[in-house]
This record gives structure tokens, sequence and C-alpha cells, in this order.
């Protein structure tokens, strides 16, 4: 029961002159991860390559010509947008929206949708 008591006080808490979070509220977060690469090229077939003018080989077994490319890596960027649809001590219901960020043009795309009902302790989280 104590245990019950500091959760729900701690849901309540709050940071000086910040608001406490409450049903109606909207949050934005900016999110972004990237994976670094773990080596630098890889081999690829290159059909019509000239190992005598580019970085390229002929397999002798296949016939074929195989040359190198960077190894692709990758990273995003996006928005995460929260609305605090309800929330007491007992339930807290949230909905979310995720977009993602076109780093070559800077628009804003659709990328999903969620929601979820838990706990109201669970709010304290965002």
């Amino acid at each position: 029961m104590a245990l019950a008591a500091s959760l729900v006080a701690a849901a309540t808490a709050q940071v000086p002159g910040v608001a406490g979070v409450q049903g109606g509220m909207r949050f934005t977060f900016y999110a972004a991860s990237a994976s670094v690469v773990g080596t630098r090229q890889q081999a690829v077939l290159k059909p019509g390559c000239d190992p005598a003018e580019e970085n390229c080989w002929t397999d002798p077994a296949t016939g074929q010509t195989i040359g190198q490319q960077d190894v692709p890596s990758s990273s995003g960027q996006g928005l995460v947008v929260m609305d605090v649809v309800y929330l007491d001590a007992q339930t807290c219901v949230v909905r979310l929206w995720l977009y993602t960020l076109d780093p070559t043009t800077g628009a804003v795309l659709s990328g999903a949708s969620s929601g979820e009902v838990t706990t109201g302790g669970s709010c304290l989280d965002y």
C-alpha cells in the first residue's frame, strides 16, 4: 500500500516552474539514431567493368566482373508526438504519432501511430 501511495505521489510530483503532466497535454520529442559502418567497402557484381580502367577484377571460375562499393550505413531522425488523452491516479491513456524527417528535402513524413492504456503511474515515464 505504501508503494502504491508513493507511486501516485511521484506521478503528481512537479519540477519547480514546470507544469505537471495532465490530460489534454501534447508533447513533441525529437529522436535520431545511426549505425556506424563496420567495414568500408564490399564486393559487388559490376557487369561491364574493365579491370584495366577501373578497380575491379574478373572471377576466373565464373567470368563475372566484381568490383567494390562503399558499405551503406543507416540513420534516421524524426518526431514523436504524444497526446495525453486521459490521466488520473489509476489510468493513463496516450496517443502517439511517429514522423520521419527526410534528410534530403527536410520534409516531414507520416511514419506510424500507436496508443496505450496503462496504469496512471506509467505516465511518470514521460
